[in-house]
């Protein structure tokens, strides 16, 4: 299904002045302390992956974020405000993710849009409860991200993507219901939880659907060599191959599939993108 470029644009921003508008009515202990003393500013902390292993996200998000600043600010700001994007690399690691965010309260944002990631989102949900701060996450798709480990809503915490328990449904219903296939392999990267809750929320489906998962089988973050499990995955002759994990493996996977005659369709989650 495709959508007019400008949709999530517009979702972005209506979102945004949502989120801004509230923070910046605030009380004293709140994010809405960041605009009253900012003078003609109201700042917005862009927690991001610039670098490392998933760059790629994060310099998606920071461009479409700044753009939809860019519209905000033409349209007249917020609350007679111009919004102030202040940007900083997390790096792609958790760790640093916290620091950012750390460093983003102390500068006065009213709400921050990142990172993309589920465990650097989760690196940063400390500092921004704590801070009472709003976290945007724009690809955080873990399922207890904004969830309390009792179940409950964490109050701070938002995401503007779907589930992993939702993809991976989902493809499991396209394999089954389009594809019309019955026989699937799952081939996942078996050091990330993502992948891993992935495979466990498709193949659920997809066997509830009457198809079987013929062979499972794992790499690992890092991984460039495809070719041996391929064989072994060739070898089962399935009519679908499930590949949840990122796109820095999952690349040379497909090209190396084939390349070795795999003619199998190849799905996955927003981890290819």
């Amino acid at each position: 299904m495709r959508f007019g470029k400008k949709l999530p644009l517009i979702v972005l921003m209506m979102f945004m002045l949502s989120i801004l508008a509230v923070g910046c009515g605030g009380d004293g202990d709140s994010a809405g302390d960041g605009a009253k003393k900012g003078g003609d500013t109201i700042k917005v902390g862009i927690n991001a992956e610039l670098t490392g292993a998933v760059a790629s996200y994060g310099t998606n998000a920071r461009d479409g974020a700044l753009l939809a600043i860019e519209h905000i600010n033409a349209e007249g700001g917020v609350l007679g405000k111009e919004l102030q994007a202040v940007v900083r690399d997390c790096k792609s690691t958790p760790d640093e993710a916290m620091s950012v965010s750390a460093s983003l309260a102390d500068e006065g944002i009213v709400a921050q849009i990142g990172p993309l990631t589920s465990g650097n989102v989760a690196g940063s949900t400390p500092m921004m409860m704590e801070n009472k701060i709003p976290l945007i996450a724009p690809a955080a798709t873990a399922d207890n991200i904004t969830l309390e480990k009792d179940g409950s809503v964490k109050d701070y915490i938002f995401r503007v993507c779907y589930s992993d328990s939702f993809q991976g449904r989902i493809m499991a219903d396209f394999a089954a219901d389009n594809l019309e296939v019955k026989n699937v392999a799952i081939y996942k990267d078996a050091s990330s939880d993502y992948a891993k809750g992935l495979a466990e929320y498709f193949e659920k489906t997809f066997t509830a659907k009457g198809g079987k998962i013929i062979i499972e089988e794992g790499f690992v973050k890092g991984d460039r060599d495809f070719r041996g499990t391929l064989t072994k995955i060739k070898g089962a002759n399935p009519d679908f191959i499930y590949v949840p994990g990122y796109y820095e493996e999952v690349a040379p996977l497909i090209k190396q599939a084939r390349e070795l005659g795999i003619t199998a369709p190849i799905g996955g989650p927003d981890g290819w993108d």
